[in-house]
């Protein structure tokens, strides 16, 4: 018996009205739980948006066709070359060499040898560049380079291939990278890594020899 009044005198009743508020101990108060309700339902809101991707991981385009190619963003092509607004520079390796492309091999293909760099992510936060040290007609020998305010330099040599008119690279087992060529000489970037995506403009850029001619 003592018991039970003990856990009476604790407990916390609830009243629910017709009006479907709740009412803290059988007082007046249900406009006030209301707006309890509402304030938690908002916070709770306001924490799930807080997961939605953002305009450059959205998981839809950016994945591979059935052709293997890449299903680009469809506003890669309102995206203008120019320099990044990365505080920090991507770099190359002392020892990058660009090997001449050789004779015969299709000009489609070797206009791929050389270098390229220009900016990816939103407000072009990211320094990215290319150099595609090698070209065959299947791909090429190409090194990756990208930095930002957020990600730390990284760079690496890899081995890409051509599908289509896309050069392709995995850069681990997770993360691919595609360079795709424009009528103007202009690449487009695309890093992927399962839903989210980066995309950027990249420029060719003048060997010494032509920038001291002029």
């Amino acid at each position: 018996m003592h018991y039970k009044k003990r856990r009476e005198a604790l407990a916390c009743k609830f009243q629910q009205y017709p009006s479907g508020s709740l009412n803290w101990n059988g007082k007046g108060g249900g406009p006030g739980m209301k707006i309890i309700i509402i304030v938690v339902g908002i916070i709770l809101i306001t924490l799930g948006c807080a997961t939605v991707p953002t305009s450059s991981s959205v998981p839809s385009e950016p994945k591979p066709s059935a052709t293997g190619q890449a299903n680009w963003p469809a506003t890669i092509n309102n995206l203008l070359p120019g320099e990044s607004n990365s505080p920090v520079a991507a770099y190359l390796p002392a020892n990058t060499k660009i090997i001449p492309p050789a004779i015969g091999l299709p000009p489609e293909k070797a206009v791929w040898s050389g270098k390229w760099r220009g900016w990816a992510d939103r407000d072009r936060k990211g320094d990215a560049r290319l150099v595609v040290e090698q070209v065959t007609d299947d791909g090429a020998k190409i090194i990756y380079s990208y930095a930002s305010n957020t990600i730390k330099p990284f760079v690496r040599r890899m081995q890409a291939k051509f599908v289509g008119n896309e050069l392709q690279a995995d850069i681990d087992a997770n993360v691919r990278v595609f360079y795709r060529m424009r009528p103007d000489g202009d690449v487009e970037f695309l890093w992927r890594k399962g839903e989210t995506w980066v995309a950027g403009i990249l420029s060719k850029e003048k060997s010494k020899e032509k920038s001291k001619e002029k």
